[in-house]
C-alpha cells in the first residue's frame, strides 16, 4: 500500500522525517507527476492520509493506492 502525493497539486509538500518516498521501486521512481509514500501496515492507511492531511498536505493532493504486481508487467 502507498500514499500517492500529486506532486502538482500538493504545493510545497516535501515527506516529513518519519514518512520516506518510495525510491527503491522502479514503478515509483520513475513518475514524475507523483511521490508514492510506503505504508508497512495496509489496515492504517487511512490513517496516515489523515496524519498527512493534518500536517498540511491538500486532501485533493492524495490518494491510497495499491501497486500491481509484478505479474501485471509481464
Amino acid at each position: 500500500m502507498h500514499i500517492r502525493v500529486d506532486n502538482a497539486l500538493a504545493g510545497l509538500w516535501r515527506a516529513p522525517s518519519d514518512y520516506e518516498v518510495e525510491l527503491n521501486d522502479w514503478r515509483c521512481s520513475w513518475d514524475p507527476q507523483f511521490d508514492y509514500v510506503e505504508i508497512e501496515n495496509s489496515r492504517l492507511a487511512f490513517a496516515y492520509l489523515t496524519e498527512m492531511i493534518d500536517r498540511g498536505v491538500p486532501p485533493a493532493a492524495l490518494s491510497v493506492v495499491r501497486l500491481a504486481g509484478p505479474e501485471a508487467y509481464r
